[in-house]
């Protein structure tokens, strides 16, 4: 015979699930802002392995700090500064939809990739570049920019017309430092690292961008029929949070494999509750989390920058770095 539950029992589930539900629904934004905090701190700690990794004779781990943009979009103003302690900025805005991501360097004549979702309906861009001066110090250097191509839409690959959530943008800019696009494809459990600017998370200024590390989950390849290029799309493990959008993803030989998109973390309702009561979720704690990339077809991106070249009246060769012996 089949024993029902007692009528008391049923009444504290409901409350408690009633409770659960409550706390879930009001302290959705507590929760993320937990989980970027952890997310943040994990970052350093993923480099492990990486800060001996040399590229062209310098480290790779500077060179992709130094070398990724900050992308502004709707800004009217913006002003930057820094010291040895500090990296402030301010940036006044009486657009819509202001926003920020990161972007990295494909050529030396200031052509960069970042995530179509960035720039999205932007009245006006800027970058910030990182500089060194004559004698070493940092500074961080404002300049406009402008959309060349973007994806339209978001999809999942094999979708029929699916447009990349990726964007190329131009700036005119002094030869600055740019990454080969890698001519081998990721493949799953890969070792990568990941640059961006995350804004909120900028304690002190140590030199550039925010790095981690991690490895490649998946990888999946779309040959669309219509206008939009062939693209990769992979996913990774290494932690990001908001403002890391449109960084560069790269393979230990310093090569660039993709552009970060969107991310995912993955928390238990239990651990949902935790947080909203005010529990911060231990640096030893298992969170489940991945994040997509996407990356161009190399060739059809060297093509509209050429292309785009000839449209601004520059017919200036730009000589490509070769990206199997990492040499220009």
């Amino acid at each position: 015979m089949k024993r029902r539950p007692h009528p008391n029992c049923v009444g504290s589930c409901v409350t408690t699930l009633g409770i659960a539900l409550v706390l879930l629904s009001g302290c959705t934004s507590h929760i993320r802002a937990q989980v970027q905090d952890l997310m943040a701190d994990r970052k350093y700690a993923s480099l492990g392995g990486w800060q001996n990794v040399s590229l062209e004779g310098e480290s790779l781990v500077e060179a992709v700090r130094e070398s990724t943009a900050l992308v502004l979009r709707n800004f009217e103003s913006v002003s930057i500064g820094v010291d040895s302690e500090e990296f402030n900025i301010e940036a006044i805005t009486h657009m819509d939809r202001p926003g920020f991501g990161s972007a990295v360097p494909v050529s030396t004549d200031g052509y960069f990739l970042t995530a179509g979702h960035v720039v999205r309906d932007a009245s006006s861009l800027t970058l910030v570049l990182f500089r060194r001066r004559e004698d070493g110090s940092p500074e961080l250097q404002t300049i406009a920019a402008r959309v060349v191509w973007k994806g339209n839409r978001r999809g999942k690959p094999g979708s029929a017309n699916l447009d990349p959530d990726i964007a190329v943008i131009h700036a005119n800019t002094s030869p600055i430092r740019s990454f080969a696009i890698t001519r081998e494809p990721p493949k799953t459990h890969d070792p990568i690292i990941v640059s961006g600017w995350p804004l909120q998370h900028f304690k002190a200024f140590d030199g550039g961008a925010r790095l981690a590390a991690g490895r490649i989950l998946s990888v999946d390849r779309h040959n669309p029929d219509g206008s939009s290029p062939a693209a990769s799309f992979f996913r990774h493990n290494a932690p990001l949070v908001s403002g890391d959008s449109g960084g560069p993803v790269l393979n230990r030989k310093g090569n660039l494999i993709g552009i970060n998109s969107t991310g995912r973390v993955s928390l238990s309702v239990w651990q949902r509750i935790r947080i909203a009561l005010g529990f911060q979720p231990s640096r030893s704690e298992t969170i489940m989390y991945f994040n997509s990339a996407i990356m161009l077809d190399r060739h059809w991106l060297q093509e509209l920058m050429e292309e785009d070249r000839e449209a601004r009246n520059c017919p200036t060769k730009i000589k490509y770095r070769n990206t199997q012996s990492g040499t220009s």
